[in-house]
């Protein structure tokens, strides 16, 4: 749904800011890496750590925050998505349980006791997690040279 200027929520929200940096003399390459990063970060299948894990990141790699936790807060809905997928992989490839994913259940558990959450779940969620290192490698590399050569068009095409 447009706003009332005509634009819509994700250009105004997303692209905007992205342009906007590209005009302020930001790399493409930089802003490409940022986005990146922020997307696959956010897709990490430990819930609650995106937001921590990518302000480190960010500031390791001295990547453009708005940019990067932009992208990562996008891909939120899709992390609860891929969460199951993850796991279920994680024990299909990696061998071991095979868990259902019930977030209700997870919640509960986490809440009665973290030590005995981790102890129950740490493994099942080092599986899942490599599962997404895996696929953020295959995925990142043409996803982040996708963007790199689309930002550089971008700022050729800027006044």
């Amino acid at each position: 749904m447009a706003n009332q200027e005509g634009t819509h929520p994700l250009v105004k929200r997303v692209l905007k800011p992205i342009l906007d940096q590209l005009t302020q003399g930001a790399e493409p390459s930089r802003l490409a890496l940022a986005a990146t990063l922020g997307g696959l970060i956010g897709l990490i299948p430990i819930l609650g750590i995106s937001t921590g894990l990518g302000i480190a990141v960010a500031s390791i790699f001295r990547l453009n925050h708005v940019v990067f936790q932009s992208i990562n807060y996008l891909v939120y809905p899709l992390q609860l998505v891929l969460f199951p997928v993850f796991l279920k992989l994680g024990g299909k490839i990696l061998g071991g349980e095979v868990m259902e994913f019930d977030m209700n259940l997870l919640r509960a558990e986490f809440s009665a006791s973290i030590p005995d959450f981790l102890s129950k779940y740490g493994v099942i969620g080092a599986k899942a997690t490599f599962i997404w290192l895996l696929a953020s490698v295959l995925v990142g590399i043409p996803l982040y040279l996708g963007l790199r050569f689309g930002l550089a068009r971008m700022k050729k095409e800027l006044p």
